[in-house]
Parts: C-alpha cells; sequence; structure tokens
C-alpha cells in the first residue's frame, strides 16, 4: 500500500508539470487523490510492525516527520520554482516520492500473512459499516477530522490576522515565524507526548490534549499584537503535536489487526474531507462573524470533542488503554 501510493503519486505530481491547462491540472490533482494516501498506509504499516508498548513514539516519529517535512516543504519547492520555475518543483516533488518508494523497497520489511484462499472477504462497505459500528472508532475519527479542519479552517485567514496586527509591516515575514514556531512545537511535543502515552496510556493523553487545544484556541480571537498570537499558537502547536500520535495509536490498538488497513484508510478520508471543508468553512465563518471568530469557533469545537472523548472512554471502561489485542473491538 505504501509503494502503490507513493509511486502513484511519483507518476502523478510528475506529469503535473507537463500540464497545458488548468483543466489537465484539476484532473491530475483528482487522480493524485485518488491513488496516494501516504501518510495513512505508513501509518497503518508503522502500527502492525511496532510493539505495542512502543506504539505511541513510533507514531509520534511518524507525525514529526509529517510536521518537518510540511514546514520545510514550502521552502523548498518556493526556492526551486523561483530559481527553475513552477515545472521543475512538480519533477523534483516527483523525484523524491518515487526515492521514497526506492527507499520503503529496499529496507522495509513487512510481516504480512495473506488470508487463506476461499476466506470471507468482506466488501468496502460492510467494513467500514462494521468499523463504524465500534463505540470508540467514530469518536477517534471525529478527532482526527477536528485535527485537521482545526487547522485548515485557519491557515487561509493567518496570514490576513497577522498582517492586521503587524500594521502591514513585515507582514510575510511574521507569518513565517509564527506558522514555523508552531510547527516546531508541534513536532517536539509530538515525540515527547507519544513517549508519555506509552507509559500512562493513550486514553489519558488524548483528552489533556484536547482541552489544551480548546483552550489556547480561545484567546487567540482577543490578542493585541503579533507577539501574543505567536505565544499562544506555540502553545497551540504543543498540543496539537501530542494529538494526532494519540489518536492513532488509540486506533491501531483498539482496531482488529486485519481491520488496521481499512481503519487508517477511513482516517485518511476524514482527513481530506477537513482539509476540502476547512477552509470553506473558514472564510464562511470569517465572512459574517470576522476573523477573531474562528479562533472561538475552533476553541468550542476542540471543547466539544473533549467532552466526546471523556463520555466514551468512562462508558468504555478506559481508565488506561490495555496492553494486549483488539480488546475493545467488539465493544458497543
Amino acid at each position: 500500500m505504501v509503494i502503490r501510493s507513493m509511486v502513484g503519486g511519483s507518476i502523478t505530481v510528475t506529469l503535473m508539470g507537463l500540464a497545458a491547462s488548468p483543466e489537465q491540472l484539476l484532473v491530475l490533482r483528482l487522480i493524485q487523490g485518488a491513488v496516494t494516501g501516504t501518510v495513512s498506509a505508513s501509518n497503518a504499516l508503522a502500527a502492525s510492525s511496532t510493539p505495542r508498548h512502543h506504539l505511541g513514539f513510533a507514531l509520534g516519529l511518524m507525525q514529526v516527520a509529517i510536521f518537518v517535512g510540511m514546514s520545510i516543504g514550502p521552502l523548498v519547492g518556493g526556492v526551486i520554482a523561483d530559481l527553475f520555475g513552477f515545472r521543475t518543483a512538480f519533477y523534483a516533488s516527483g523525484a523524491l516520492m518515487l526515492v521514497g518508494a526506492t527507499i520503503v523497497v529496499a529496507f522495509v520489511r513487512e510481516s504480512f500473512t495473506p488470508p487463506p484462499t476461499g476466506a470471507p472477504n468482506p466488501g468496502v462497505w460492510a467494513e467500514s459499516k462494521a468499523l463504524l459500528g465500534m463505540m470508540i472508532f467514530p469518536i477517534i475519527m471525529s478527532v482526527i477530522f477536528l485535527i485537521q479542519f482545526g487547522g485548515t479552517i485557519i491557515a487561509p485567514l493567518l496570514s490576513l490576522f497577522i498582517a492586521e496586527l503587524a500594521g502591514g509591516t513585515n507582514a510575510a515575514t511574521y507569518s513565517g515565524v509564527v506558522m514555523a514556531a508552531t510547527g516546531a512545537a508541534s513536532a517536539a511535543a509530538a515525540l515527547v507526548f507519544g513517549r508519555i502515552s506509552d507509559r500512562i496510556g493513550h486514553a489519558r493523553i488524548l483528552p489533556v490534549c484536547l482541552i489544551g487545544a480548546s483552550i489556547s484556541y480561545f484567546p487567540q480571537a482577543f490578542v493585541s499584537d503579533v507577539w501574543q498570537l505567536l505565544a499562544l499558537r506555540t502553545l497551540l502547536g504543543l498540543f496539537l503535536g501530542g494529538l494526532m500520535p494519540s489518536a492513532n495509536a488509540l486506533l491501531a490498538m483498539l482496531v482488529p489487526s486485519q481491520h488496521r488497513g481499512s481503519a487508517f484508510g477511513l482516517a485518511a478520508t476524514a482527513t481530506a474531507t477537513a482539509n476540502a471543508v476547512g477552509p470553506i468553512a473558514g472564510a464562511a465563518i470569517a465572512t459574517q462573524w470576522g476573523m477573531r471568530s474562528v479562533f472561538i469557533v475552533c476553541g468550542v469545537l476542540f471543547a466539544v470533542a473533549y467532552g466526546w472523548v471523556i463520555l466514551g472512554l468512562k462508558k468504555m471502561g478506559m481508565q488506561k488503554v490495555p496492553s494486549q489485542g483488539g480488546a475493545c473491538g467488539n465493544q458497543k
């Protein structure tokens, strides 16, 4: 799955560099969305290959790689585009994905036993329905959606908000500093929270990070200068960094191993949906009530998610995630 997504991504991104019209680029972007899914595939592979007592730390490392890539990728792409043209940036991206696929082929070994011939093979809809019937799974899916939604709802507006705070002076520089600080904090927190969650339980870390993120969002609506926003975004980054590893670790531990690929696939669907609706929702809220109201909305959403997670975990009697098996997989 990882190799397929990376090779498919490499081919489609490279072809984007050859696009002769916006329509061709749009079609290739749609194809890219259909054939890729590298993050979810990599998380599923890491979850199935890592000892359970190191699962949080391993998924934290995966999240660090994502944060670092998201931080330096736009910078490198911008430099390549300025020096060699936009099309070259697509070729470079395609080449990097092909290098990644080659590394996986050369160095990654998966212990996979295919199901016996004639074994029941439920369809996509049947398996998705079974997963959504597990009480904890919709909760984790909503959290994963919310993590991405909370980022994309703000992203298109953040630079404008920073420019407003800075009075138009060095707005681009300030935006870069704020975004870099948030990403760096998230990367560091992903490692720390991943390690802590392996010791005390992922079900304990997830609510802490949710309520911490909620509390961090509200004051951002009332800042009066860039440095206040920088401090609050850095604090938010710490909690966001702990959310995804904890959510993915819970997903891996509570879903039976034979369903993990489908589970992470649905999680990727939640992430992609958030990427699609987040910017639209952010623009609509800002137009109706102003940019500052978007921070309030995010704080409320994370607070609601915190309450839902607490109620769900209490109902399941989970003081600490079990260390063996997908024990909660059949609970309703």
